[in-house]
């Protein structure tokens, strides 16, 4: 996917212009990438609605939304999080849903990938390539909590 700028040309003001592309990271790259960082961070990468269960109709959840502090002091500063949504069975008696699952919201690359598009130069064209590498994912987690304290 990408969209093209201007066609390298002297204009009417002596002033060249050049072509410059926005691009972002191949989808089957994304995927992949989002694939091994899913098996390695815990959970199933959701793709489709099919890869999330039916909850049942008859139970009642306490939806949480919680977040952690990312890659240390760099993180603290930046105010980056890794977020997600802990869904919680109230009474799972007679249900066939878990305790708890998480959704997790992930970005596939870190470093400065993730802020700043990567820039590449046709050298025979001259033309101009930035690409963003700041593609997302979100995983599916079941999970058995412990027993609440007496």
């Amino acid at each position: 996917m990408g969209m093209s700028g201007m066609s390298m040309e002297k204009g009417a003001t002596g002033v060249t212009e050049m072509t410059v592309e926005i691009t972002f990271m191949d989808e089957s790259e994304a995927r992949k990438a989002g694939i091994t960082k899913s098996v390695k961070e815990q959970g199933v990468l959701v793709e489709k609605r099919s890869d999330l269960p039916t909850l049942a109709d008859d139970v009642v959840y306490d939806v949480h939304y919680v977040d952690e502090m990312i890659m240390g002091s760099v993180g603290t500063l930046l105010n980056l999080t890794h977020t997600g949504l802990v869904l919680r069975c109230q009474d799972k008696a007679g249900s066939h849903c878990p305790d708890a699952m998480t959704l997790q919201y992930f970005g596939i690359s870190f470093g400065p990938d993730a802020f700043v598009p990567k820039i590449s130069t046709d050298e025979t064209s001259g033309k101009i390539t930035l690409e963003w590498r700041n593609n997302s994912m979100v995983t599916y987690s079941p999970c058995e909590l412990p027993p609440d304290p007496e």
